[in-house]
């Protein structure tokens, strides 16, 4: 059973800070996600950084399609709920210009393994967002934000379109997979 401590944002949020704020400097875009459900908190992140001058972009859903696309999101902008439940940007309603490339992705999961692939929702939209961006020459650094308790110790099922994590970041911990992500000090 997953236990979820009541601060886990707040920690997530100051975790982030002690190890990514040499690599990832204030003129970055962080690309992250509103948690559902019993997803990690970000919320405290997402405030901590626009706090410090970040550019944050949320992830948007096209209607009835599977493309996946950010806008850059500051707190006075509307959001609403997606098809799948998730808050994003409302950009009906609000003006959020054109669709920008996150230098860093903080990504959802269900489980992630000692390799760094990641089991998201089944859906394949952070995949193929981040297939068709490096077909484009962009590479973000790929953060995946769990609870400890979310990794399985036996190798997960990875497909060729499967794009491995360089990271993980949780609220007790950091686990580095890729020369990409910063060592911790």
């Amino acid at each position: 059973m997953l236990h979820i401590d009541g601060n886990a944002g707040e920690y997530l949020s100051k975790r982030f800070f002690d190890i990514f704020s040499t690599t990832l400097s204030a003129d970055k875009i962080i690309g992250l996600y509103w948690p559902l459900g019993k997803e990690c908190d970000t919320l405290p992140l997402i405030d901590d950084l626009l706090a410090e001058g970040y550019k944050v972009a949320l992830p948007y859903i096209h209607e009835g399609e599977t493309a996946l696309d950010f806008y850059l999101w500051t707190q006075d902008q509307p959001l609403a709920q997606s098809a799948f439940g998730a808050m994003h940007p409302d950009l009906k309603v609000g003006h959020f210009g054109a669709a920008v490339v996150p230098d860093a992705l903080l990504l959802p999961l269900l489980a992630y393994d000692r390799k760094g692939n990641r089991l998201g929702y089944g859906a394949g939209h952070y995949d193929r967002y981040i297939d068709s961006i490096q077909a484009k020459g962009h590479d973000p650094l790929r953060i995946g934000i769990a609870y400890m308790e979310q990794i399985c110790l036996y190798p997960l099922p990875a497909e060729p379109h499967d794009v491995p994590l360089d990271c993980v970041l949780n609220p007790n911990g950091y686990t580095r997979f890729s020369a990409r992500a910063p060592e911790l000090k």
